[in-house]
């Protein structure tokens, strides 16, 4: 399972990290993604979700739902409406970027913070 676990914190960081950085830089820069990079946000995105699930099954089935709980939470419900946002066909790519940073930017925080709040 220490495998698994670290497999999978593997992926979910790699991922996080290239959907958050490229949201930050085109929000940034004012500018929409090309196709090719908007569908690579969207792939990460899904490993990232995705991984997150595993992750949260892995590590807090069953356990109380404390404060390390809650604020990882709060990060996973952020990066979810921040996904929304990016695949939402009515808003515009350059402000689905710019709603979905500081979201993403919480949902990164939350994930860091969350040992220490527990």
């Amino acid at each position: 399972m220490q495998y698994l676990f670290i497999a999978l914190l593997a992926l979910h960081a790699l991922s996080a990290v290239f959907w958050a950085g490229t949201t930050f830089t085109f929000a940034r820069l004012g500018k929409a993604p090309e196709t090719a990079t908007r569908q690579a946000q969207r792939g990460a995105g899904i490993g990232a979700i995705l991984t997150g699930v595993a992750l949260g099954a892995l590590m807090h089935r069953g356990g109380a739902f404390g404060g390390m709980q809650m604020t990882l939470a709060i990060g996973a419900i952020a990066a979810l409406i921040a996904f929304g946002v990016q695949v939402a066909p009515r808003i515009g790519a350059e402000k689905a970027q710019r709603i979905a940073a500081p979201l993403l930017a919480l949902a990164l925080v939350a994930m860091v913070v969350a040992r220490y709040l527990g």
